[in-house]
């Protein structure tokens, strides 16, 4: 398999033929030579406001499941990490059925600061409309099955790969939510923060109408985030 591909299967759904080449299917991903078949369909979707646990609103789910977090984080985790493709606004409602069944998840949350009138006010929304990633096995399949929502579910080759790219995303997000979704095409050099809360963090440079950040890229989705940091707290690599 070349450099940069990760190979992926669909396990809900139809399969999906996957080789050095890629896969065939629906779903490009940019820049991560992967597809997956047959997702959901995209497009905006009303997310059911009649979801409800006691006590708690959609809104208020957690990014990372209490396992995750009791474990100290993903790369602590030694389950197999899946991508949850799902309906566009149902990522919440969908991480607290995996919550309900006990399954652990990520799902990436960014925080985008809204006015109504004069009431300001953050919302809380998935970085990655219609994806969140859960951890498990095959049991752990056949209870994401019985969710009864549309959802296809894509097996990822490269978990080490996967385990720290998401890694990484979940520490830039508790660090600062408020960052700019971007598509991973973007060309640069590959660097290391060496300074500030990120230190460590590992990405690529990148300028956009004359601010500069590193991508942190989930590379099986052809995404990453965008984070800000001072030119001094960055070493090139590689």
């Amino acid at each position: 398999m070349a450099d940069g591909e990760l190979r992926v299967d669909s396990v809900v759904g139809d399969s999906v033929d996957c080789d050095r080449g890629g896969c065939n299917g629906g779903l490009g991903v940019a820049g991560a030579g992967l597809r997956a078949a047959n997702p959901p369909v995209g497009g905006a979707f009303r997310t059911d406001l009649g979801f409800r646990r006691p006590g708690v609103a959609p809104g208020d789910v957690p990014a990372l499941s209490p396992g995750l977090t009791a474990l100290g984080g993903i790369e602590r985790s030694a389950a197999t990490l899946f991508v949850a493709s799902v309906r566009t606004g149902e990522e919440k409602v969908f991480a607290w059925e995996l919550l309900g069944r006990g399954i652990d998840y990520f799902l990436p949350l960014v925080e985008l600061a809204k006015r109504s009138g004069r009431t300001n006010y953050v919302e809380r929304r998935a970085a990655f409309p219609g994806y969140l990633f859960f951890a498990g096995d095959g049991g752990t399949l056949s209870d994401v099955r019985s969710v009864g929502r549309p959802c296809s579910v894509i097996r990822v080759e490269d978990q080490d790969r996967l385990r720290r790219e998401l890694a990484q995303l979940e520490r830039a997000l508790r660090v600062n939510p408020r960052v700019q979704v971007s598509p991973a095409i973007v060309k640069g050099r590959r660097c290391r923060i060496v300074a500030g809360g990120l230190v460590g963090l590992e990405g690529v440079v990148v300028r956009r109408e004359g601010r500069s950040g590193v991508l942190l890229e989930v590379s099986v989705l052809g995404q990453g985030i965008e984070v800000q940091t001072d030119a001094g707290a960055v070493e090139l690599i590689g």
